[in-house]
């Protein structure tokens, strides 16, 4: 003796069927679209870091990420961003001393090949090789200036 008919439990039993269908494929469609607005805001994070480090190899240092997000892949473009900049920072403080190192150089080979450079004026010459009684300086004694400073 059943208070309800079986084909209005039927009926019932169908509605039911149909109302859970209906609720786990709204459920896969949200999840797959949440899931797919998830892997493109992530997705265009790492694009925009792999860019920068696309850069870095090709030789542009101290460019910043503006990523400002704090979970780990916000915390990997400020970190990168710092390593570039000090990257930058260090090339240009190796190439100062290399300039200043060849500047060094040059004036080192420079003072080789001429030590005295030969420009003195004769009234600024030493007064002792005179010939006797005259302003000449003898020959020999001016070429041994210019390569030794000293006859």
């Amino acid at each position: 003796l059943s208070l309800v008919s079986v084909p209005m439990l039927e009926m019932n039993i169908r509605t039911s069927v149909k109302n859970v269908i209906m609720f786990g494929l709204l459920a896969i469609g949200m999840s797959l679209v949440f899931s797919a607005i998830i892997s493109i805001l992530i997705t265009r994070r790492i694009k925009e870091l792999t860019k920068s480090v696309e850069k870095m190899k090709d030789g542009v240092f101290g460019e910043r990420i503006e990523d400002g997000g704090r979970d780990e892949i916000g915390i990997l473009a400020e970190v990168f961003s710092d390593m570039s900049l000090m990257v930058k920072h260090l090339i240009k403080d190796i190439y100062e001393k290399e300039l200043i190192r060849k500047a060094a150089e040059l004036n080192l080979l420079q003072e080789q090949i001429n030590p005295h450079s030969c420009t003195m004026s004769f009234p600024q010459l030493p007064p002792w090789p005179y010939a006797a009684g005259t302003r000449k300086y003898p020959i020999w004694w001016i070429i041994s200036l210019c390569f030794t400073g000293f006859p």
